[in-house]
């Protein structure tokens, strides 16, 4: 259905903004919801209303809260309807003219069990259903709505923040043409390297051409086919042992990016006028009454990485690790944030020693902290795509770019740190997780199922975020400079 029929809507919406928090809340709720969910193109939907909303210049906090509840109630109800008709529900239409729909969410379901309600919430095909399967397989109700809040907590701000940031830089115009521009430009070669290495994502698996002819390849070779067999694991569907030829092509990629961005720092292409724009655009509109709502955000994103958020991360990820026994798991966490730490600080010893030694006047020197956070958040999209299926696991890692992007942005707007550097110290925290990937591979792990101990932990570590964020918001706010 095409976003055209629902224009007259949303223009009434535009003249009506009270009505814009009740409608997140009901597409919400719609996309959540069983068979409802596969009908209504509820992305699109929010993204059209929420830059409506952004537009009309209602606060972001009355749109978040209604998508989470929208979802929370759309996700609730399907389960309700899941444990009261169990398998009744194969024979009430559509189901009884679609029964791959049950089919395909009951293997999914079975296969991952209560992680299946997180990854659900973001995996289209499936979305709507896996909450109905859930019930109709008897999951514990308490689970389950703990589960489904968590998810429900990620989910709101990643389909709604988008497009009420487009509103509000339209009618603000935070945004100078040119950046808008670029962005355009950004996001049209961004959606297509998506499709590109998504298609070489599924011919480097297994079985596929390409990955049996890199393979015979390599195999001629003695050298080359001793480290093939060493990095390869075997696994049940396959009689040969397999070799992670996605996750060395992800290393080797990011490795040219590396050395393609520290050329365009050191012949000073790109990055320097981007970081004057960048700056520009923060002088011109921090005098803007408006512009607190941009602060008051990525505020909240600065404290959500600093050194306090990410030690808390890495401490409540390390316990659960171990409460699971999983102690190849946690020490391929631990030396991957060792290796970051003391290459981030390598770069930046050579950095110090370069410019007092010479007349270099650019400097190379990739952010510690952008490396420390695309680590971290690299390792744990590595051990839940570890246990999905090849043709789930790309949505896991754009996610997780996303993320780190996003969790990145404050060094730059708050610190005035160089874009260039902050985008080497993703490249590298990026190279170092995915070659120590390699190596996490190797190993025949048990599942980390999401018990209810997981549940636990994932609230307590949801708590002592909050919590810090909200004790700190004020001061940290306060002590920015360009915010006097």
């Amino acid at each position: 259905m095409e976003l055209s029929f629902w224009q007259p809507l949303l223009n009434w919406l535009e003249t009506n903004p009270l009505w814009l928090v009740f409608s997140v809340f009901i597409i919400s709720f719609l996309e959540s919801l069983a068979i409802a969910g596969l009908l209504v193109p509820g992305v699109l939907l929010l993204l059209a209303i929420t830059a409506v909303a952004g537009n009309a210049d209602i606060s972001f906090w009355p749109l978040l809260v209604a998508g989470f509840w929208g979802a929370v109630l759309g996700d609730g109800l399907s389960f309700f309807l899941g444990r009261k008709f169990h398998q009744r529900i194969r024979g009430i239409r559509p189901f009884r003219t679609h029964p791959e729909w049950i089919q395909t969410g009951e293997m999914f379901f079975r296969k991952h069990g209560g992680k299946s309600v997180v990854i659900g919430r973001f995996v289209g095909p499936v979305r709507p259903i896996i909450p109905l399967i859930a019930g109709m397989l008897d999951m514990s109700s308490l689970r389950f709505f703990l589960v489904n809040a968590l998810s429900a907590i990620a989910w709101a701000p990643t389909y709604i923040l988008p497009g009420y940031f487009v509103g509000t830089s339209v009618r603000h115009r935070y945004l100078p043409p040119e950046v808008l521009h670029a962005l355009v430009i950004i996001i049209v070669i961004a959606v297509l390297l998506f499709y590109l290495l998504k298609k070489l994502h599924f011919q480097l698996q297994p079985g596929q051409y390409l990955y049996q002819k890199i393979s015979s390849i390599i195999r001629r070779n003695h050298s080359l086919s001793y480290w093939w067999h060493w990095f390869s694991r075997h696994q049940h569907n396959h009689l040969e042992p397999v070799f992670p030829l996605n996750r060395l092509m992800i290393v080797l990629g990011l490795v040219c990016s590396f050395i393609l961005t520290v050329a365009f720092i050191i012949n000073g292409y790109f990055f320097a006028d981007a970081d004057q724009v960048f700056q520009a655009w923060i002088s011109t509109n921090a005098s803007n009454s408006k512009w607190i709502i941009v602060d008051n955000i990525m505020t909240v994103l600065y404290l959500m990485s600093d050194a306090v958020a990410l030690m808390i991360s890495f401490a409540v990820l390390s316990i659960w690790l171990l409460i699971k026994k999983h102690k190849v798991a946690f020490l391929h966490l631990l030396f991957s944030g060792v290796s970051v730490l003391l290459l981030a600080k390598s770069f930046q010893f050579i950095d110090i020693w370069l410019s007092e030694n010479s007349t270099r006047v650019i400097r190379v020197c990739p952010d510690l902290h952008a490396s420390v956070i695309t680590a971290v958040f690299g390792f744990i999209s590595l051990l839940i795509a570890h246990e999905l299926v090849a043709k789930f696991r790309w949505i896991i890692y754009v996610f997780m770019s996303c993320l780190v992007f996003i969790l990145a942005v404050p060094d730059i707007y708050f610190d005035g740190r160089s874009i260039a550097n902050v985008t080497a110290g993703i490249l590298l925290g990026g190279i170092i997780c995915n070659v120590i990937g390699l190596h996490f591979y190797r190993y025949k792990t048990h599942e980390l199922h999401l018990d209810i101990k997981a549940v636990w932990l994932g609230l307590l570590w949801l708590f002592c975020l909050i919590s810090y964020v909200v004790l700190f918001f004020s001061q940290t706010l306060a002590s920015f400079d360009h915010l006097a």
